[in-house]
């Protein structure tokens, strides 16, 4: 590691200016829940010549970039598009956007970042209804509905699909199914920070409205991109405000950007970042879910392991048979 002391060098403007170490970080294997560590494809696409943010030949990649994010989301219709910060971003994004002051909005944690969306809600003016379990556990499919029949007027429903603190998972498509069938206009809110990318995720086919997640954690890119995702639910939900969205998570306004041409300037996004953010997308993409889900379905869930060669024949498989490569 660099030492933080130096030669006082540099003598400009009549006082000593200490000489910034070299930068050497080390090696480390990351085994937390994020970040992880970059994939050597990632940081490669990251030294690639950096274009401007108005660059036309950069546009065509933000699109490339939003059909890449519909297929990870599982999701053709609506609106995916990333945020240019954190996961946080997309946690904020999507209570400033689909909640106003007084709605009322239920939401379930047994973990800090659950707790975390309680904060964040109280801070936007709603009514919360926070139903909460010990860590370890969740609040049950029964006990959100069951809150939702008391509260009927109710506009966002919100729970962490894999809570990051405590690695518990949420039966998301149980609460999908369910909130469906009620006919409820509330709104499906899913923190998929640490699964988009790491597990079974369908947010078109279980019913959600709004999924954010992160650069970091599955997809092996670094910190400081929130992938999201909005139903077309959420977008007339937006479209229908009484009150603006913060500029920064202006949903209308992104799109703009993003989406239609000619574009609508909204903020200077980190180019490189967002290289980044792309060829972890093929990387998810290319190997796609089969063989995560065999190992779920037959190793975590049964005494016989599956091996790691059945493993890699389902990737090379999936690969073979990949329609087309972004």
């Amino acid at each position: 590691m660099a030492s933080a002391t130096s030669s006082s060098a540099n003598t400009a403007g009549g006082g000593a200016v200490p000489e910034v170490p070299e930068l050497d970080p080390g090696d480390r294997l990351l085994c937390g829940p994020g970040p992880s560590n970059v994939h050597p494809r990632v940081r490669a696409a990251m030294q690639l010549p950096m274009l401007g943010h108005l660059d036309p030949d950069f546009w065509d990649i933000l699109l490339d970039l939003v059909a890449a994010l519909k297929a990870v989301y599982r999701r053709s219709d609506g609106l995916s598009l990333a945020l240019s910060a954190s996961g946080t971003s997309g946690m904020e994004a999507g209570i400033a956007s689909l909640i106003e002051p007084g709605d009322t909005a239920i939401v379930a944690h047994a973990g800090f970042f659950g707790a975390r969306i309680v904060e964040m809600a109280n801070r936007y003016g709603a009514n919360v209804v926070e139903l909460n379990a010990p860590f370890g556990q969740i609040v049950t499919v029964d006990r959100l509905m069951d809150a939702l029949r008391k509260n009927p007027d109710a506009r966002l429903v919100s729970v962490v699909h894999a809570e990051t603190s405590t690695g518990v998972g949420y039966p998301l498509q149980e609460l999908g199914d369910a909130l469906s069938r009620s006919g409820s206009d509330a709104l499906l809110y899913a923190d998929c920070v640490t699964s988009l990318g790491g597990q079974e995720l369908e947010p078109a086919a279980w019913s959600v409205d709004y999924a954010y997640s992160c650069s970091q954690k599955a997809l092996g890119c670094p910190p400081g991109i929130s992938p999201v995702s909005l139903s077309e639910r959420a977008l007339e939900r937006i479209r229908t405000r009484k009150h603006p969205a913060p500029f920064s998570f202006d949903f209308e306004l992104l799109e703009k950007y993003w989406i239609e041409r000619p574009i609508t300037y909204h903020h200077t996004l980190p180019i490189l970042q967002y290289y980044a953010l792309y060829e972890g997308l093929r990387l998810c993409l290319q190997e796609g879910m089969e063989a995560l889900r065999l190992w779920r379905g037959q190793g975590w869930g049964s005494r016989r392991p599956v091996s790691r060669n059945t493993l890699l024949r389902t990737a090379r498989g999936r690969r073979r048979t990949q329609a087309t490569e972004l």
